[in-house]
């Protein structure tokens, strides 16, 4: 629904992605992608589900801002928010997102229309909607979250390309990795690269923890489509393995 980091660009809305299983429906951050809901091929998706669990990796405004959406794109079912507290991250969710869902920036949570709640994660392994979730603290400014889904997804972003990310997403089939800076902005951009994951780190991770496919996403604002092709390409190379560029609102199957 959203692949870019920071803010929009290039058609590209910022981070969020829909996994849908046959019992749950589960969403990865709810940057502005999370808009797209009320779209029909995707409001067609969720038909059958009363419940939406929001998983947030962190809480910069490009993953979580979509939350002010909700009360127009998800109406009249159930939503849980679930957000990293300490150690994950600096905040607990009801600290950060008291202050993001309130007045003046947006009406509060208590009146969205919909039955609400909000749940710390603070564990390492969670069994949320019949899924087995697992968790771990990631390198970033004020903390991140890696979230891994079964042995189907790791979705990991704003981080740098850690060692423990191996582990987390080891064997797992589909692998999604933030790639935000090239190798050569890693040695010249110093903000990016304590906080965001480059090329050849992400192709090592991908190699050694063996997953199934890369999906690189939280793409640069100003890099263009073809620069992100081209920086896929790059970790193809590097990991071996087949490498997916999200398209916004497109089905992937695992």
């Amino acid at each position: 629904l959203g692949t870019n980091g920071f803010f929009s660009t290039f058609g590209r809305q910022t981070q969020c992605y829909l996994v849908l299983t046959d019992e749950a429906a589960v969403l990865l951050d709810a940057g502005t992608g999370l808009a797209r809901l009320i779209e029909p091929e995707i409001a067609k998706l969720l038909q059958s589900y009363d419940r939406l669990d929001i998983f947030l990796s962190h809480y910069h405004l490009d993953h979580c801002v979509g939350l002010a959406y909700l009360p127009e794109v998800w109406q009249d079912c159930e939503v849980v928010i679930h957000g990293p507290a300490p150690p994950f991250a600096t905040a607990t969710p009801d600290e950060a997102l008291s202050r993001l869902l309130n007045v003046p920036f947006s009406a509060p949570l208590a009146v969205f229309p919909m039955k609400s709640e909000i749940v710390p994660v603070s564990e390492g392994a969670l069994s949320v909607s019949g899924l087995d979730m697992t968790f771990r603290g990631q390198k970033h400014m004020f903390g991140s979250m890696g979230i891994r889904i079964g042995d189907d997804i790791a979705y990991v972003t704003d981080t740098t390309a850690d060692e423990g990310t191996i582990d987390l997403a080891r064997n797992v089939k589909l692998l999604m990795h933030e790639v935000y800076i090239t190798d050569s902005e890693l040695e010249t951009d110093e903000i990016s690269a304590r906080n965001h994951s480059h090329v050849s780190g992400v192709a090592r991770i991908a190699r050694e923890a063996n997953v199934g496919r890369l999906m690189i996403m939280h793409h640069h604002p100003r890099r263009t489509p073809a620069e992100v092709a081209d920086m896929a390409r790059a970790v193809e190379k590097l990991a071996g393995i087949e490498v997916i560029v999200p398209e916004e609102s497109k089905v992937y199957d695992l």
